[in-house]
C-alpha cells in the first residue's frame, strides 16, 4: 500500500473509533494496528461500556508482552512445542 493509502486508513479506523466512544489516544494506537479487527471493537464499543473496555486495555498494555506470554506457558503447560 501506498503511505498515502495507509495514512487515509488509518485515519478513517481512528475517527471510526473515536465516533464509537474510544478515547482519541486509545482509538490512535487501535487504527494503527492491524492485528485489531475494527468490526470486532466496534462491535465491542456498541456493547461494551467503552470505559471499563479502555481500562482493561491500558492494564494489559502496562504488562510487558514478555510477561504476558511467560504467563501463558505457565497456564497452559506443555501446549507449546520447542525447535528441535
Amino acid at each position: 500500500m501506498h503511505e498515502e493509502t495507509v495514512r487515509d486508513v488509518v485515519s478513517w479506523r481512528r475517527a471510526q473509533l473515536a465516533r464509537s466512544g474510544f478515547s482519541l489516544p486509545l482509538a490512535s494506537g487501535l487504527a494503527r494496528d492491524g492485528r485489531y479487527d475494527l468490526h470486532a471493537l466496534l462491535e465491542l464499543g456498541r456493547t461494551a461500556a467503552v470505559d471499563e473496555l479502555e481500562q482493561r486495555m491500558e492494564v494489559v498494555a502496562a504488562v510487558p508482552c514478555e510477561t504476558r506470554c511467560e504467563r501463558k506457558r505457565e497456564a497452559r503447560p506443555g501446549k507449546l512445542r520447542t525447535a528441535p
